[in-house]
């Protein structure tokens, strides 16, 4: 994740641009619509396997195994908090210039989207399917796609549940504090069901179950 701060009056999130050089100059950054020949129209066709297939193919090869460990990550992170706008320009390659090292861009554009559009999926597919998945699937997706091992896929899990159950913690004693100066009850509330929405989906570490199956019809996405 890119350096972020929030503001004093915590109405700002203020992050550290990515693709910016200390000298204010801009690095390469390519997203995956674009490496996929795709417009940007059609960002969300195809599965989160061409995204592995993309950073096997742009990725430089000693910041592959760490490339696909991260994508594994951030994919984690979406299902756990349910971001159904995980989408093909949602990700990205950094590089200084075309001759040079290519890594994977930090997660960016995360948001629980199932809090506004309860009947949410995933903008890609997984597998055959958009709906949010299992914990087995994803450990499948892991070994299968990112050629990680079954240790690796669960140990990412474990710490992707267990910093989804610290920001919730979080978060609850944010809201218990009343949320800053000036802030009225209706965003407490907003902020309580965000607690309550990924302690559903991502309950803590220690538990068996971190990805809970869910039937989500397929959407068309439009944003």
């Amino acid at each position: 994740m890119p350096e972020a701060n929030l503001a004093d009056n915590r109405r700002v999130l203020v992050l550290r641009r990515f693709d910016l050089r200390s000298d204010g100059t801009y690095l390469g950054c390519e997203d995956f619509c674009v490496l996929s020949g795709l417009r940007a129209h059609a960002r969300y066709h195809g599965g989160y396997e061409t995204i592995a297939r993309r950073i096997a193919q742009f990725v430089s090869p000693e910041q592959q195994t760490g490339a696909l460990e991260q994508f594994f990550s951030i994919l984690a992170l979406s299902c756990a908090v349910e971001n159904g706008d995980a989408h093909l320009k949602n990700f990205a390659v950094l590089y200084e210039n075309p001759e040079g090292v290519v890594s994977l861009a930090p997660a960016y554009d995360l948001v629980s989207t199932t809090l506004y559009q309860p009947r949410d999926t995933l903008a890609l597919t997984l597998g055959d399917s958009k709906a949010f998945p299992e914990r087995s699937t994803l450990i499948d997706f892991g070994r299968r796609a990112c050629g990680l091992s079954k240790a690796t896929a669960e140990a990412i899990l474990e710490r992707v549940a267990a910093g989804v159950d610290a920001a919730c913690d979080e978060i609850d004693q944010f809201a218990r504090c009343g949320g800053g100066i000036g802030v009225t009850a209706a965003p407490q509330a907003r902020w309580r069901a965000v607690s309550a929405q990924w302690r559903s989906t991502a309950p803590s570490a220690a538990c068996t179950v971190i990805f809970q199956s869910r039937v989500s019809p397929t959407r068309s996405n439009t944003t």
